[in-house]
């Protein structure tokens, strides 16, 4: 295998992501990404949620319902250090804001079925 894949798969694993996924809806609701996406390009992740009637946040706050892990890892997270996002996103979820971490894997099952 390439390097690039077993630390993709690595990284995955480590993730504090929601456990199970949580039922996704789209209007109303704020998003987040953090991470690579494997989808492409962000600004199209994003167009998606928006043509949904989602909405996008500039930055993890209490007013954040999801923020989407792309599944192309970073390095950090190998190391288990992962982004100020995810950070942040854990502090508040761990707070009892209801924030819902959730892998880009899940977001195009919900997208795209």
């Amino acid at each position: 295998l390439p390097v690039g894949i077993a630390q993709t798969h690595t990284a995955s694993t480590s993730l504090p992501l929601d456990h199970p996924a949580p039922e996704l809806c789209l209007v109303d609701r704020v998003f987040l990404f953090t991470g690579v996406m494997a989808y492409g390009p962000r600004k199209e992740c994003e167009s998606k949620i928006i043509e949904r009637g989602g909405l996008i946040g500039c930055s993890v706050s209490k007013k954040t319902h999801y923020l989407v892990v792309g599944s192309i890892g970073n390095d950090q997270w190998l190391h288990s250090t992962y982004g100020t996002k995810i950070k942040k996103a854990v502090e508040l979820r761990d707070n009892g804001v209801p924030i819902a971490i959730i892998s880009e894997d899940h977001w195009q099952k919900v997208l795209f079925g």
